[in-house]
């Protein structure tokens, strides 16, 4: 996820307010540069979904979803809720 700045979002509104196949004209162009200069320059926010805690459902998500094996981030977490529920 990123930080949207002010400034970066009033461009993507303005370049929104335009049809998908836009006028290529010098307005649209600057536009479009600075949505480019602030997307580089947008730090990237930490996101933090929090686990269910009903082992059921951690069960449910992980079989349904294909994720036989989970990766090493979320292994503790599933450990974590699936003693909680004993």
């Amino acid at each position: 996820m990123l930080e949207v700045s002010v400034m970066l979002r009033e461009l993507i509104l303005a370049l929104a307010d335009q049809p998908v196949e836009y006028p290529q004209n010098i307005r649209n162009a600057h536009i479009v540069g600075l949505i480019l200069s602030e997307l580089e320059l947008s730090r990237t926010l930490p996101l933090h979904i929090h686990w269910p805690t009903d082992r059921r459902l951690v069960s449910a998500m992980l079989f349904s979803s294909g994720l036989r094996t989970p990766n090493p981030s979320t292994i503790g977490q599933i450990k974590w809720v699936l003693a909680r529920e004993r």
